[in-house]
This record gives structure tokens, sequence and C-alpha cells, in this order.
């Protein structure tokens, strides 16, 4: 039995079970990434591509939410047969009127087709797609990535981020940055084979899945500048990464985000990119606020914002992180943040 839901201001038709038991329904829909989905369609309706392939689409639900925030060209993409059958009943059910069924493996269709945005939404890691995706573009052109194995970005499974990405992840209180920015740099070193640059206009973590939209750029040139963006750093003598060092998120493009979230009245939105806004131009990683306040006499922890103006007041940068409601962004020493937390 079909249900009829609402999301984003979409209406979607559903097996029933897609409520009930997402693993177990023929057609996959995840509710709990709604929020994504929702900063996905605000940052696609300030780009506005003319072609879009929805990868892996399941229902069809970012296809219809995207054309919703653009009316362009939308190939809706899965080898599962009853995902299509959904993805066509909802794309009419939203007056899609330009759109295609793709019933095929993903990286046929994308080596195989020029686009100006790809959207990889796979159930685990994203990575066997990246090559295909970045075929798949023209000159200039967006990849939205989507990735739900944070164990293994995350450092609970080393082996395995070795093997789907390459790197070396680390397992600690700041594990969900390097993750992040372990993906990141996977994006970047698979598109500089290709002579393409990156740049990252929103990246975060949230629930159980790393969330990315790229901006990519066919240029040797900026190719070559992008490789000095990735790198190893080293924490309590280990290795960590491939990693992408520089921002993960694009100022100007976030306060766009803002705006727009803003003009619709998402105040959660509004203040998860507000964090955001704040983590730009500060160091990789971030502290532990009550570890600090164990290192003093103490153990006194002094209110978040008063210790954030605290460190503002001798000259320091400082910042709340998204990653962690703990965690503080700073270029201030571990020994000033002792005496400041005093």
């Amino acid at each position: 039995m079909d249900v009829e839901i609402k999301e984003g201001g979409v209406k979607l038709l559903l097996p029933s079970e897609c409520l009930t038991s997402k693993y177990d329904s023929t057609v996959f829909y995840n509710k709990d990434q709604t929020f994504k989905r929702d900063l996905f369609s605000l940052a696609f309706s300030i780009l506005k591509p003319k072609t879009t392939a929805d990868c892996m689409c399941g229902t069809g639900v970012i296809g219809c939410r995207f054309y919703k925030e653009n009316p362009s060209k939308i190939f809706f993409v899965d080898l599962n047969p009853s995902a299509l059958k959904y993805a066509e009943k909802n794309a009419k059910l939203n007056c899609v009127s330009d759109f295609s069924i793709e019933r095929t493996d993903v990286n046929v269709f994308l080596s195989t087709h020029k686009l100006d945005c790809v959207v990889l939404d796979p159930f685990g890691s994203p990575s066997h797609f990246i090559d295909s995706a970045f075929r798949s573009l023209r000159k200039k052109g967006f990849i939205f990535v989507s990735s739900t194995d944070a164990a293994n970005l995350c450092g609970a499974k080393p082996k395995a981020c070795l093997r789907h990405y390459d790197a070396f992840p680390l397992d600690n209180f700041f594990c969900h940055e390097t993750g992040l920015r372990i993906l990141l740099g996977y994006i970047a070193r698979r598109g500089v084979d290709y002579d393409f640059s990156i740049k990252p206009l929103l990246s975060f973590k949230h629930a159980h899945y790393f969330a990315v939209l790229i901006e990519a750029e066919k240029s040797a040139l900026k190719a070559n500048e992008c490789l000095k963006k990735i790198g190893f750093v080293e924490i309590d003598g280990k290795k960590i990464g491939k990693l992408w060092l520089d921002d993960f998120n694009d100022k100007n493009f976030i306060k766009s985000m803002i705006s727009k979230a803003l003009e619709r009245g998402l105040k959660k939105h509004v203040e998860f990119l507000q964090l955001l806004y704040g983590e730009i131009g500060m160091p990789l990683f971030y502290y532990n606020i009550h570890k600090i306040a164990s290192k003093t006499r103490k153990g006194r922890i002094k209110k978040f914002d008063d210790f954030i103006k605290a460190i503002h007041e001798k000259g320091f940068k400082a910042a709340r992180t998204h990653f962690n409601v703990l965690g503080l962004k700073t270029d201030a020493p571990e020994q000033d943040l002792i005496e400041l937390m005093k």
C-alpha cells in the first residue's frame, strides 16, 4: 500500500513499509536525512544547474526537491526497478516536466553523459562513484556527495578507510572533522586525475552521515594548486590523511545559504549554517572544553560564550564547531586556554 507524505514542499508517494522499516522496504527512503536534503535543496536553488543526475535516486526525493527549487532537466538513475517506479510516480506527482528514468548502473550512466550537476547518495561509501562523477562533468560543474560510512572515515575501521579512501583515519575526540577532511581529500585527489580542481561550497557532518557539495573546474593549472591543499598531519606520533587541509565551506556561499534560510524562516538551519560560517578560516581540529576545564585546579567550566569572549579579548580566534557541542576551534595555545578557563 502506498502512503503520501510531504517533505520540503514536495509530495512523495512511498511504500508504507518505507516509514516503518527502511532497510526491509523494496524502495529506500531515509527520513533521518531530511535535514541534509533541506540544505542540499537550498544550495541547489543558488546554483541553478541546467542538467542534474540524481544517482541511486530511490524514491526520487532529491530530484523532485531540486526541480522545485530550479526547474531543469533531471535524470533519475537507479538499478532498482521498484525505486524507478516510485521516482517516476513522484516526478509526475510534483509536475516535473523535464525528466528521464534511467535503469542502469550509475558508473555506466555517468561515463556516457555530460552533466552540470551530479548527486551521489549511496548507502555506505561513495568512493566507487567519484571518478565517474568527474568524467561526466562539463568544464565546470557541481557534485553533491553523501556518505554513511562514518565508522570507516572516523577511524573505527581503519583498514576499511584505507581500502575505500586510501587514507589513515584517527579515532579520537575530533574524528568527525578528520573523517570529513578524508572524504574531501579523496574527492580532490580523484578530481585532479581528470585535471579538475575542487572548491568545497558546503560540507558537514550530521547525525550518522557526512554531506559535501563541491564546485569542480577543469584546469590543469588549478588542479596543481588544488594538490597543495591535500596532505598529512601528525597527531600524537600518528600520521593522519591524506586530508583536505583548507576550508571545507565557502564563506560567500554559506552567507547566501543563510540569507535563503532566513527568508524561509528555517531557524534550525540558520543556526547550523552559522556554526559552519564560524568555522571558516579557523585552524584544523578542535579542543574539548571539558578536557580543558579538567586541567584547571578546580575543574571549573566557564559558560561557553563567556569562554569564547575571553579568548577573543586576548587576541585569539575562537568559535564553536558543528562537529561536537563540546568542541572549540581556536588558534590559542592550550596553556592559554587553561588559564582563561580558571
